[in-house]
C-alpha cells in the first residue's frame, strides 16, 4: 500500500548530497514526538522534513503516481482565488478542519531528484498540499488557520467519540470475558 512517509524515508537515505538544501529553525514537535513508524502507518498527501524531526526545508508531496521532492521552496505568488475545503495533518491524526487557502500557487524550488531550480503553477489539491507543507517549514500548523473556537469544538468532538469508543470496547471486553466464564 501507497505511503508518502515511505517515500519520504526512502528519498532522506538515498538523497544527493550535493544539493544545497537550507536548514529550517522550525522544527515540529508534535509530529516528532509521533515517530516515524506512526508516520507511516497514518499514509497521507505530504509530509515535510521537520515533521519527522529532520532540519531542513524539504518535503515531499503527491500520490501514488505522481510525487515532488521540494527542496528550499519559495512562494512567488497566489491566486486571489480563496478556497475552503477540509484540511488534515499526519501531526494531529483525526483532525479535520476546514482551512481556506488560495486555488492556485507558483513556487520557485529545487526538484529534490534531478537538482534543477523549478517554478511551476500548482492548482486545486495539489496547491492546497504544497501550502500545508510550506507551512511547516515556516512553523505554521493548520490549527494556527482557524479560530480558538472552531478548533476547541472540533477537539472536543474529538474527544467524545473516544469516550464513546472506549465505552463500547469496554461493554465488549466485559461481555466477552462473562461469555467465556459460562
Amino acid at each position: 500500500e501507497y505511503r508518502i512517509t515511505n517515500i519520504v524515508q526512502d528519498w532522506f537515505e538515498n538523497v544527493n548530497p550535493e544539493l544545497p538544501i537550507i536548514f529550517t529553525a522550525h522544527a515540529s514537535v508534535e509530529g516528532a514526538s509521533y515517530g516515524g513508524e506512526r508516520m507511516v502507518m497514518l499514509g497521507g498527501l505530504g509530509i515535510a522534513a521537520n515533521q519527522l524531526g529532520l532540519p531542513y526545508r524539504v518535503f515531499v508531496m503527491g500520490s501514488e503516481h505522481e510525487h515532488y521532492y521540494i527542496v528550499n521552496p519559495k512562494v512567488i505568488g497566489v491566486s486571489d482565488d480563496i478556497v475552503a475545503m477540509p484540511e488534515g495533518c499526519l501531526s494531529y491524526p483525526q483532525l479535520v478542519l476546514n482551512i481556506k487557502r488560495p486555488s492556485e500557487v507558483v513556487a520557485d524550488y529545487i526538484d529534490g531528484e534531478t537538482g534543477e531550480r523549478k517554478v511551476v503553477k500548482f492548482g486545486g489539491l495539489q496547491a492546497r498540499v504544497f501550502l500545508h507543507e510550506y507551512d511547516h517549514m515556516e512553523g505554521i500548523v493548520f490549527t494556527q488557520r482557524v479560530s480558538r473556537f472552531t478548533l476547541k469544538w472540533e477537539l472536543d468532538k474529538i474527544e467524545k467519540q473516544r469516550i464513546k469508543f472506549e465505552k463500547l470496547y469496554s461493554r465488549y471486553q466485559r461481555a466477552k470475558a462473562n461469555g467465556k466464564k459460562s
